[in-house]
């Protein structure tokens, strides 16, 4: 909803419960097409309240630009006006939002551009190489600055690009033992 947000990561919850770490909100929207706000201006403050740092949901939203000033990060499908009455069906299940299954307890990671789970086993690993693989994208849009870039100048930037993801690969598998 605010891809200007910075990222948030927290463990996926689907009711305010004690968790060790931040919590995302998950909550699964039952209708389809969504007929009422999964959330709004309450909910979110709410939530942030007692420690939540974002809200994942496949319902709608609204109250946006209340949600907006408190700078809480909201992944929704959609606005909607109507004020609904929700309850709450079950607890601490696995949904599918989006195409992607969550669990409680799945570490997620929010942005702009989406949401994943990463495996809490190897999320140390996993953001430990966030920088050196942004390091290697640096490759080829460097290379793409330069005024007298030639065909031959960029596929060799995308050879040394895939020689450093090569070279990523190889640590992410020592990292997962394999």
């Amino acid at each position: 909803m605010y891809p200007d947000f910075p990222p948030a990561v927290g463990f996926a919850v689907t009711a305010m419960l004690s968790v060790s770490g931040p919590q995302m909100i998950v909550l699964h929207d039952l209708d389809d097409p969504p007929r009422a706000a999964a959330y709004g201006e309450i909910m979110v403050a709410s939530f942030h309240r007692f420690g939540a740092v974002g809200l994942v949901t496949n319902g709608g939203g609204r109250d946006i630009e209340q949600v907006r000033g408190r700078r809480f990060p909201c992944w929704t499908s959609s606005l909607i006006v109507a004020h609904g009455y929700s309850r709450i069906m079950d607890i601490q299940i696995p949904v599918t939002i989006g195409g992607l299954t969550i669990r409680p307890g799945d570490l997620l990671h929010a942005d702009g551009n989406g949401i994943v789970s990463i495996p809490a086993d190897i999320a140390a690993g996993v953001a430990k190489r966030c920088a050196p693989y942004m390091e290697a994208e640096q490759i080829i849009l460097k290379s793409l600055e330069n005024e007298r870039l030639s065909p031959d100048g960029y596929q060799a930037a995308i050879d040394k690009f895939k020689q450093a993801l090569e070279t990523l690969k190889l640590r992410a598998r020592e990292l997962l033992g394999g």
